[in-house]
């Protein structure tokens, strides 16, 4: 039996081994530059972003994200919709204003479409979800993309307003999707290159100046993000200068009037917390918790992927946690409802729980999975590195989360 388990680990380490060798899979030779403002009473995310890649075939294709969601689905029940939209259906969507070339210190304009994707997709909205931009050759190019994501007010926890905060982790900017892929088109859609063509978000190059109000604090999933007040007294804005040492996913941002901040800077790795007014002590305990994940990580599986991390809480009442590049969220309930029934009641829960988004790091966000085909892998090896670090700390057996 003993023998079985030591070979059952010893599979999985294999497989771990030669996956985490593979960190760099989905990189592609693009980086991303944006310049946005956040005004969360217009519910917007408003600017441009510098997209500098080589184009193949004298086409570059954008996934517009937002437009999954930008009509309501008839199909659905007016009890599921309400669940999501407290204020009824809002739409959203990304708008494309213009796109330009941008060389030397000049612009010019570039003529765009707009294009539906294949109902392969579990999703009503298919119409204009990609940006197409038709150019003269295939020469390296940067291309300014202006465009207007509205932000719906939903308490699905992500891609909405809630609260008063802003969640966003994919998508909230135009996707490049590879330009090296056969993509084709064929009456309005755009086809993947192949029928199996991996669901995956590539890692690139991205840097932004972000601004939001100056009663408003942005969190970011970023390795470096400096805020810097604006000189013009009458905006009273802050611009948030964010950065990466690497190639990154996406900057999952989150947005509050609310937000409070707690940081451990002094960490090798250092830590720092958003939580909503009261949650003081959660904060700090949870920042203990994590800096306990990182260490377990860091020590079995290698370093940790970014330079620092970010947790975020989220005021969803579903229980939702989630991750991103460098930053990871906890449903609010685990910063409300810690004391509710006994003292500490869901100390573990709220540990192992943040021991699994931590885990995301290294798979699904750090080593890129086809979210279509193989999320199971991403969900998996995330779960198999929580438990294994919860039963190093509590035990196998006896009252641990596990087994009461």
């Amino acid at each position: 039996m003993e023998m079985e388990r030591g070979l059952r680990i010893g599979s999985v380490f294999l497989v771990m081994a030669f996956l985490l060798a593979g960190l760099s899979i989905g990189v592609f030779g693009a980086s991303y530059n944006m310049s946005v403002k956040i005004d969360l009473d217009k519910q917007t995310i408003q600017g441009y972003e510098d997209v500098t890649c080589t184009p193949s075939g004298g086409h570059l294709y954008f996934l517009l994200l937002a437009n999954l969601n930008r009509e309501q689905n008839p199909y659905e029940s007016d009890r599921s919709i309400d669940s999501i939209y407290p204020s009824g259906f809002e739409p959203s969507s990304t708008t494309i204003d213009s796109v330009e070339t941008v060389q030397s210190g000049s612009s010019g304009a570039v003529s765009f479409r707009l294009l539906s994707i294949p109902p392969a997709w579990q999703t009503y909205s298919l119409d204009k979800t990609v940006l197409a931009v038709d150019l003269l050759g295939d020469a390296k190019v940067t291309l300014r993309v202006h465009f207007t994501t509205h932000v719906p007010r939903m308490a699905s926890g992500d891609q909405g307003i809630y609260q008063g905060v802003l969640t966003w982790r994919f998508g909230w900017n135009p996707i490049l999707l590879p330009p090296d892929q056969a993509w084709k088109e064929k009456d309005g859609t755009l086809q993947p290159p192949t029928k199996d063509f991996p669901l995956e978000i590539p890692a690139a190059d991205y840097a932004a100046q972000i601004t939001v109000p100056a009663d408003v604090t942005l969190a970011c999933g970023a390795d470096h993000s400096d805020p810097t007040a604006s000189s013009d007294k009458d905006t009273k804005d802050v611009t948030y200068h964010v950065s990466n040492d690497a190639p990154v996913r996406t900057i999952a941002i989150a947005a509050s009037k609310d937000y409070k901040r707690f940081s451990l800077d002094d960490l090798s790795i250092p830590i720092e917390v958003y939580y909503l007014p009261g949650h003081d002590e959660t904060a700090r305990l949870f920042a203990t918790y994590a800096d306990d994940i990182l260490k377990n990580y860091v020590k079995r599986y290698g370093a940790y992927p970014r330079t620092r991390l970010t947790i975020v809480e989220n005021p969803n009442q579903q229980g939702l946690s989630m991750a991103a590049d460098g930053i990871v969220w906890l449903s609010d309930l685990f910063f409300s409802h810690r004391n509710v029934t006994l003292p500490g009641m869901l100390n573990r829960l709220s540990e192992f729980v943040l021991a699994h988004e931590i885990a995301h790091q290294w798979w699904g966000i750090g080593i890129g999975v086809d979210l279509n085909a193989q999320n199971w892998l991403s969900e998996g090896m995330a779960q198999y590195l929580s438990i294994t670090y919860f039963e190093g700390k509590y035990g196998e057996f006896g009252p641990n989360l596990f087994d009461t």
